[in-house]
């Protein structure tokens, strides 16, 4: 095994207070050094079976002494040329001088399925791993499926670090996080990522026999700078999948090019929810599910960006973060707002006219809407009662009404007589002496309640 990094960190004895000189020497011999491997630093020729190398020395190290497992493959400074997939099977690290120092570099064909660099371990997970302080390069010459497919792939990951990572220009994406059929990716740390240039520079699930067996779970990600989008691209930026309980700290995607999103929070896969992001700069669309739904702190609108798109009968709770938004919203299109106060959004309500007179039933089936009542006369000291049908409605809500002011003023009274799932009742009396023929219009809104 070929020692590295720097040598005077491992030879001075002054670097050695408090460390057993066994170990100190199980310990130089626990890193590996790319270029004594056969990486050239300079580019001038392919780096891939150099670094190979040093990953299946660093893979079979290890001291039964110390419960030491795998090694560390160092990459000093330079622009390392690949021209095929490097496999980190196993429990190995990979430690750079930078990410403008250190940098792995595409330079073999296109091969949209691969990927520059493959950290798994078979059927069995990767665990205790650091990956810092370097670029991976795709090579895709803004174009989509062009280069290397994947910068860093990562397979049933577990309990690793990864920090100061430049991840760019890759034919189908950055970053790419898939739980395996045996092994869930969980528990790892994410800090200082840019993800550049790529169609979909960020995707986080369980893919093929691991969907709805595992799933991306407790993982934290710190300071991710992401621009997304080639010409062309329809992807959103960072796909989110079969993905719970993971906690995105100042979370920033822009859209360069293309039609996509910034982030897509998929609820139809199987154990998708929880998922907290904390200062969001990005466009985001929900996906027309009902698994589970994330909660987003101090989304950014001061760019102009729109308000989260929920489809169908997905969920989303998020506030905004700046003044310009639209203030805090709880669930679904209810919100709150300093200055705005607290309701439904547009898109939330509905409108029925009522047929044939104002006894005839209605259907609307929203939290908040309104009802164009019959024009049917209305003797005077008289009420009448109709049913609305309407599937928002559970029988512990609380039904508020109100009369819209287009009709004579002071004449009328309404209230809601019976409240069951999917249905209550409004009565509307004429408290004038006199017969009334008019449209009334009732405003109503649904505020869930609960007995116990």
């Amino acid at each position: 095994m070929v020692a590295a990094y720097p040598t005077s960190l491992l030879t001075d004895t002054s670097s050695q207070a408090g460390l057993h000189p066994d170990l100190h020497n199980q310990l130089t011999n626990l890193i590996f050094n790319i270029v004594a491997y056969g990486a050239d630093p300079t580019g001038a020729t392919d780096s891939s079976p150099g670094i190979q190398a040093a990953v299946n020395a660093a893979k079979v190290a290890g001291s039964a002494a110390y419960g030491i497992q795998g090694g560390i493959v160092f990459g000093p400074p330079g622009n390392f040329r690949c021209q095929s997939e490097i496999d980190w099977a196993g429990n190995v690290s990979c430690l750079g001088c930078g990410s403008r120092t250190t940098q792995f570099q595409w330079s073999g064909t296109d091969q949209p399925g691969a990927s520059l660099f493959l950290v798994q371990n078979g059927t069995g997970s990767v665990q205790g791993v650091t990956f810092r302080d370097f670029a991976i390069d795709g090579s895709n010459g803004f174009a989509i499926n062009k280069g290397v497919g994947y910068g860093l792939r990562l397979v049933g990951v577990q309990q690793s670090l990864f920090q100061n990572l430049y991840i760019t220009a890759c034919g189908v994406q950055d970053l790419r996080l898939e739980a395996s059929a045996t092994n869930s990716v969980r528990m790892n740390t994410f800090n200082g990522l840019v993800l550049d240039v790529c169609d979909q520079t960020f995707w986080m699930g369980a893919p093929g026999a691991a969907n709805g067996v595992k799933d991306c779970t407790n993982n934290t990600f710190i300071n991710t700078v992401s621009t997304f989008g080639l010409t062309g691209s329809t992807n959103n930026g960072a796909y989110i999948g079969s993905a719970d309980q993971n906690i995105f700290i100042r979370w920033q995607m822009v859209r360069r090019a293309g039609t996509g999103y910034g982030t897509e929070l998929d609820t139809r896969e199987p154990f998708h929810g929880g998922n907290i992001f904390h200062d969001m700069l990005s466009t985001v669309v929900v996906d027309n599910g009902t698994v589970g739904y994330d909660t987003i702190y101090n989304y950014d609108m001061a760019n102009g960006e729109a308000a989260p798109v929920i489809n169908g009968t997905a969920k989303l709770t998020w506030t905004s973060g700046n003044n310009a938004g639209t203030g805090w919203h709880l669930a679904d299109s209810l919100y709150s707002h300093g200055t705005g106060g607290i309701g439904y959004e547009t898109g939330a309500g509905g409108q029925v006219v009522q047929a044939t007179s104002k006894a005839t039933a209605v259907t609307l089936n929203v939290p908040v809407g309104q009802i164009q009542m019959n024009n049917a006369s209305l003797a005077g000291a008289t009420s009448v009662t109709f049913t609305v049908n309407n599937s928002s409605v559970a029988i512990n809500d609380v039904v508020v009404l109100n009369i819209q002011a287009n009709n004579t003023a002071n004449s009328y009274q309404a209230t809601v007589d019976h409240v069951a799932a999917g249905v209550f009742s409004i009565s509307l009396r004429n408290i004038t002496g006199g017969a009334l023929a008019e449209s009334v219009t009732v405003n109503f809104a649904v505020i869930k309640g609960v007995a116990a």
